[in-house]
């Protein structure tokens, strides 16, 4: 899977030239008013307009070059005099754009973050969420995420955070791994490493240290799953938001990550294995020479920032015990589908339906598959083929997180996106992309339209739905309970009835989408 993965979106970054940027979102952000904030680092200065004060690129850590790459992120460094926080940081090392999600980038100097505060009078403490930004752990960037109608309508302190991804971020190795530090996951690390920031400071910017929530989306939202069993998140956080952030992939054994590593040592030209001389090659010694592996990111089972398994963690109920509010798109696959037809032009017949199948899951478990879910049985072969694959990979693995959070006493509230006309910002295919993956973002981060997409307009019932959406997130975020004034009631998650909130232009509940996911075919296969 992981191989057939990879290669679509190899040939899709390929295959669209996207624009360079679109448009800054925070073109302006210079024409507010300047206000100063000084931290224990030393003294920022952000920008207070529209009631959103904003601080960005703030550096949470040192840059992780040099004899730095590859380990643990390390304190910043103090500086004197007051530090303009009127840009984003670089975007971290990443080649394989997904489109025009991403935008390319070759700076290992990016462990920065960004801070979106009310304006009003910081006569208390406010919620603070921090966002996790997705792009397969590979790709990604803060620049696109506008939290400012979080910020204002929900009364809430918003932090975005980077990490290291790719190869940069999630790469096992016995030569480094022997020198005596944590290890494999630094992304991982680097996103512990913000929110232990967020703990020491964001009481200057009005937020509540005590009252942190995590909120991603896919690998934003797998990063968060990592942190929920990850010993070193252990009081970092207070309550989680997963936006269709639980994969069906396992975490790989270091054994096999340490191979990967090796593999990767090799053809960057390190023969002889040591970690000097991976630490000597340039970025762009890298890329030219070993850029396949950066369309990956080895998640591996290290035993100490990731010590096991995540989904037997989480059954065994060994993870930290935060209220939880997770749901995924109605149609996530369409868009992962989109890549191979992107890239090659041609729509997936039904001759290609059972084939994909069994490229992706195997001889014997494809047909097996082919059988529960009829070519026939959607409109096209690849709605079948998403429709199938949004099951396996984000609807079922979200429901064994669900029934391991409520049997260990954890609070869940579970949603479903369902609005099929959500504005897409990428290009168009043979089929509808319907409530396609991402397409939610856009309901709670206004604008949003990835690095280099189209931006189009909400609808006035859009609106109305986005504004509901951000209701719920940021009561969950004060609260760790969605609900509220003017909002429709949702229920609490249970095995037993299984109650999701519906997210359409008319929200309601009931005990699912409607669709027949065929989770226990899924969980038995």
């Amino acid at each position: 899977m992981r191989r057939l993965a990879e290669a679509a979106l190899a040939a899709l970054a390929l295959a669209l030239a996207a624009p360079a940027n679109a448009e800054d979102l925070f073109a302006n952000i210079k024409s507010g008013r300047p206000d100063v904030v000084k931290i224990s680092d030393g003294e920022l200065q952000g920008y207070d307009a529209s009631g959103v004060r904003t601080y960005l690129g703030i550096p949470f850590a040192a840059p992780p070059v040099g004899d730095l790459r590859w380990r643990p992120p390390a304190a910043p460094a103090k500086w004197s005099g007051v530090r303009d926080a009127g840009a984003f940081g670089p975007s971290c090392v990443q080649t394989n754009t997904f489109g025009v999600m991403a935008v390319r980038s070759t700076s290992e100097d990016c462990l920065y973050l960004n801070v979106f505060a009310p304006s009003s009078a910081r006569d208390r403490l406010r919620p603070v969420m921090v966002w996790i930004h997705g792009g397969g752990l590979i790709n990604g960037r803060t620049d696109d995420y506008d939290a400012r109608k979080l910020v204002v309508d929900g009364d809430v302190v918003v932090v975005s955070i980077t990490y290291r991804m790719n190869v940069f971020g999630y790469m096992a190795h016995p030569a480094l791994d022997k020198e005596g530090h944590e290890f494999g996951n630094y992304g991982t690390m680097d996103q512990q490493a913000g929110l232990k920031w967020v703990q020491q400071h964001i009481r200057a910017f009005g937020g509540d240290p005590g009252n942190v929530t995590v909120f991603g989306e896919s690998a934003g939202g797998i990063a968060i799953m990592f942190n929920l069993v990850s010993p070193g998140a252990a009081g970092l956080f207070h309550k989680a938001i997963l936006q269709s952030g639980v994969s069906a992939a396992a975490q790989t054994p270091l054994p096999a990550a340490e191979k990967i590593g090796e593999d990767f040592a090799t053809a960057m030209g390190c023969a002889d294995q040591t970690a000097a001389c991976m630490r000597s090659k340039s970025v762009q010694d890298i890329i030219d020479k070993a850029g396949r592996f950066l369309n990956s990111a080895v998640r591996s089972v290290d035993g100490t920032v990731l010590p096991g398994q995540m989904q037997t963690l989480m059954a065994e109920g060994k993870f930290h015990k935060v209220p939880i509010l997770l749901g995924n798109n109605l149609n996530e696959w369409t868009w992962f589908t989109s890549l191979t037809e992107l890239s090659t032009s041609a729509p997936m017949t039904a001759d290609d339906y059972e084939k994909r199948l069994v490229a992706t899951f195997g001889g014997e478990r494809g047909p097996k598959i082919a059988a529960q879910y009829p070519v026939a049985s959607q409109p096209s072969p690849s709605e079948t083929f998403s429709h199938a694959l949004t099951s396996w990979g984000f609807v079922c693995p979200s429901r064994r997180v669900m029934r391991s959070a409520e049997k260990n006493g954890v609070p869940v509230y579970v949603y479903e996106f369902m609005d099929k006309n959500a504005p897409q910002y990428f290009p168009p295919v043979s089929y509808p992309y319907g409530a396609a993956h991402t397409l939610e973002i856009r309901y709670i981060f206004q604008n949003y339209h990835g690095a280099a997409g189209v931006l189009k307009p909400l609808s006035a019932d859009q609106q109305k739905l986005s504004d509901a959406m951000v209701g719920y997130w940021t009561n969950f975020a004060r609260t760790g309970d969605p609900n509220g004034s003017r909002l429709p009631a949702w229920p609490k998650w249970s095995a037993a009835d299984e109650q999701t909130q519906l997210l359409d232009l008319q929200v309601k509940t009931a005990k699912d989408s409607g669709v027949d996911r065929k989770c226990d075919f899924w969980d038995t296969l």
